[in-house]
């Protein structure tokens, strides 16, 4: 099994737009490379399911088009912006070798709150899901 784990940042500025391209372009090819065996992509890809180009949509539709499986949680929001809107920028994808289910996104436990307060550990949930490998 063959895990990636990412941050796209999310670029500014005019030099910005074209380092999301790349980095993009980086996660297409390597998402490519990865998609004949067991493999698990993660993390903030900082991109919703409907994004425009201008935010790396197209780039991340291209993916899970190329048969990369989204984990599709109950409750979506992934992320609590400070000025009090939630999204979905959050994801695990899987290869048809992999098979995901389960998905749910943890916002606490009884030591923590990691998302939704200005008193949280993060402005990012807790997402989760079990993989197996088929």
């Amino acid at each position: 099994l063959n895990v990636l784990g990412l941050r796209v940042p999310t670029y500014v500025g005019a030099t910005g737009r074209q380092r999301l391209f790349d980095a993009w372009a980086w996660i297409e090819r390597t998402a490519t490379s990865l998609a004949d065996s067991p493999a698990i992509m993660l993390g903030d890809f900082n991109v919703t399911t409907t994004a425009r180009r201008s935010q790396g949509g197209e780039h991340f539709r291209r993916v899970l088009a190329s048969g990369w499986q989204r984990a599709e949680p109950q409750c979506p929001a992934t992320y609590f912006s400070p000025r009090g809107f939630k999204t979905e920028i959050d994801h695990i994808l899987a290869t048809r070798y992999c098979r995901t289910h389960g998905a749910d996104v943890l916002q606490e436990t009884s030591d923590f709150l990691y998302a939704g307060s200005k008193t949280a550990i993060s402005d990012h949930v807790v997402l989760r899901c079990t993989i197996n490998i088929v």
